[in-house]
């Protein structure tokens, strides 16, 4: 209704300067981020959030020290995980704006097919399409590989979290520190936080194709 809104009280001007498919296209990808936006905060966001500050509780009462490393490890992983987005969001800045005007044009040009087929414009049209598919497929890639380099490093930062927690939690039972069942407990608390980690990723990828 808002978006309705917004449009019907744009000038003449502002809808005779852009093309109707490439508007609607931009209309449907706004209203489709505002519920994956909510999606996200609902179905992710919250249980990475409640997942880390239980564990950090429950886990001081048993082991405080063990407590402080997740917590130091969730903000230090929270931190890669912001400067990583930061340098995904130009990439897919770029894919959004590209995949925009591939899908406007082929809109555009399938709703005046009978204007194009009437002037034999076809081979002209097809070569226009191909360019934007191109440059479409280009930013995609690039976005691609950028995102397999931050989670390379997001990977790794979590298999030395993985790797601190076992040994710390081997040489504290080993040493009288904590009982073998805390050390289970532990283990375990470990394995979920870093795969509540993990989802930082993914929310913050989201977060970016929904901007």
């Amino acid at each position: 209704t808002d978006v309705f809104k917004k449009l019907s009280h744009e000038s003449l001007g502002f809808h005779a300067n852009r093309f109707s498919g490439s508007l609607v296209s931009q209309t449907n990808k706004l209203i489709g981020g505002f519920e994956r936006f909510w999606d996200t905060i609902i179905w992710q966001a919250t249980p990475v959030f409640v997942t880390i500050v239980a564990t950090v509780v429950i886990s001081s009462f048993y082991f405080l020290p063990y407590a402080l490393f997740i917590l130091l490890v969730s903000i230090i992983f929270g931190f890669a995980v912001y400067r990583g987005s930061s340098f995904m969001r130009a990439l897919n800045t770029r894919e959004a704006q590209a995949s925009t005007k591939l899908s406007g044009y082929l809109a555009d040009m399938v709703s005046n097919i009978v204007a194009v087929k009437s002037f034999g414009n076809e081979k002209t049209e097809f070569t226009r399409s191909k360019i934007h598919a191109n440059a479409w497929r280009a930013t995609s890639l690039n976005s691609m590989w950028g995102f397999l380099k931050v989670s390379t490093i997001y990977s790794s930062l979590l298999v030395i979290v993985s790797g601190g927690a076992i040994f710390a939690a081997v040489y504290a039972s080993e040493h009288k520190y904590i009982s073998i069942g805390t050390v289970y407990l532990l283990l375990t608390f470990t394995l979920s936080v870093t795969r509540q980690l993990w989802e930082m990723n993914s929310i913050m990828r989201n977060y970016n194709r929904i901007m």
